[in-house]
């Protein structure tokens, strides 16, 4: 596990905590992997990337969308708004690939004493057949073309069974047609700049206007 920091952030009235690992001991230890695998993933996860603090602003305004809900973040990382939405939540599901960002993240749930999440490591390519949940959480993971396809697979099925979801992006080219597609079922955006310069866009999806606001 690389060195890490205890980070606090503010979000309108809360203050949340987490882990964040030192991005010279995670740049070590990813090229020493390099050196013995010939395969190894880049740690994505180990960043606390400006998209997921938008999921918290935004929640933090409207906590509605997530009050008494069962929510799932998937490809979470470090698990930022996993821990932010706890209080709010009924349950929360705090989901990546990587075991290393999962151990991770559950160590700052322990720390802000929090009770009602799990970590599970799922790659959201092979999500289980079962999801019982009401809100699915994700925060920049359409940056790769060759995932645009399977997000699509994924946004279709999640919708189609009911659940909604909030999407996290900046603004990217690469994504552009997939936002397009997404767009009928956009029930609310908003716009953040959590760091300066990087403006982030934050899209509520749901089959329906009736299913996302019923909790209102």
């Amino acid at each position: 596990m690389a060195a890490c920091a205890w980070l606090n952030m503010r979000f309108a009235d809360r203050t949340v905590g987490l882990y964040v690992p030192d991005a010279g001991s995670v740049k070590a230890a990813y090229e020493k992997k390099l050196q013995q695998e010939t395969e190894v993933l880049f740690p994505y996860w180990a960043h606390l990337w400006p998209a997921s603090r938008a999921i918290c602003e935004m929640l933090a305004e409207s906590p509605w969308m997530v009050e008494g809900k069962r929510v799932l973040e998937i490809a979470a990382g470090l698990g930022l708004p996993s821990i932010f939405v706890a209080e709010m939540a009924a349950s929360v599901c705090c989901s990546d690939r990587s075991a290393e960002a999962m151990a991770l993240a559950q160590a700052s749930i322990e720390r802000n004493d929090i009770r009602n999440v799990q970590t599970m490591v799922i790659d959201w390519k092979h999500l289980p057949s079962e999801l019982p949940y009401d809100m699915v959480l994700l925060s920049d993971v359409n940056y790769d073309p060759d995932d645009l396809d399977d997000l699509r697979v994924l946004f279709d099925r999640l919708l189609k069974a009911g659940v909604s979801i909030i999407l996290s992006t900046p603004e990217r080219i690469v994504a552009a047609d997939l936002l397009n597609d997404l767009l009928p079922f956009v029930r609310l955006r908003r716009q953040y700049e959590p760091e300066p310069g990087r403006n982030i866009h934050v899209l509520c999806l749901a089959q329906s206007e009736e299913g996302f606001t019923s909790n209102r």
